[in-house]
């Protein structure tokens, strides 16, 4: 899958995603460590490794990833703030933030499922408490 001829990077992101959203990860985090890509889910409050993407392969997906998300593709020094990706096949809406670590860059993606995004009415607050955040 990491060879030039046979990855694809666009490819590469959706299986990451989709695979994220099959292990209902609320964050999948992108690290480069050794000259690669360690991929880690969140699941249940424990990160957990769950793969790695050959360097060339990883160059080319974090490029992805910050083109989707509307952020700059050649900043690695500084970090960059969430910002929406576009949804292509994802069920969730994703937040992405970059960051710069001693090993290189690393990427959040958070996921957002549609159906967690509560009103105010729905988190069962006192009526007086509603009453007041919904006049702030």
């Amino acid at each position: 899958m990491n060879s030039p001829a046979t990855f694809s990077a666009p490819t590469i992101l959706e299986e990451l995603v989709a695979q994220a959203e099959r292990a209902h990860a609320a964050t999948s985090i992108c690290k480069m460590r050794d000259g690669a890509a360690q991929v880690s889910f969140r699941l249940d409050g424990v990160m957990t490794p769950t793969k790695e993407i050959g360097a060339d392969a990883a160059e080319r997906v974090f490029g992805r990833i910050k083109f989707l998300a509307r952020l700059k593709t050649y900043q690695e020094s500084l970090p960059q703030w969430p910002h929406r990706a576009q949804r292509n096949h994802s069920q969730n809406d994703i937040r992405v933030a970059t960051y710069p670590t001693v090993t290189g860059e690393k990427i959040v993606l958070r996921l957002f499922a549609p159906a967690s995004e509560k009103n105010l009415g729905d988190l069962e607050f006192p009526a007086a408490a509603v009453a007041e955040l919904e006049n702030f």
